[in-house]
């Protein structure tokens, strides 16, 4: 099975179409990290997918971390590294 990749514009269509139909942020964050496996992975997951919600960083993994959906609040360590 490979792996579904989105360009940053159908990330941006598929995030416009699901707040149109009313999903909260915290149901699509779900919805991206379904089946990933990793602490660090999903967080970034999180991360990337937030930017298009128009959260930084710190908010979407706040508010995945509101939702129950990672442990933690910190930043993954890749990201970590970046600043």
């Amino acid at each position: 099975m490979s792996k579904t990749t989105y360009s940053d514009s159908e990330r941006q269509a598929l995030v416009d179409w699901a707040r149109s139909a009313g999903i909260p942020d915290e149901q699509i964050l779900r919805l991206v990290i379904t089946g990933i496996r990793g602490a660090d992975t999903r967080r970034m997951r999180i991360v990337e997918w937030g930017k298009h919600l128009g959260l930084d960083a710190s908010a979407a993994l706040r508010k995945a971390h509101k939702a129950g959906l990672i442990l933690t609040t910190h930043a993954p360590k890749n990201l970590q590294n970046k600043t």
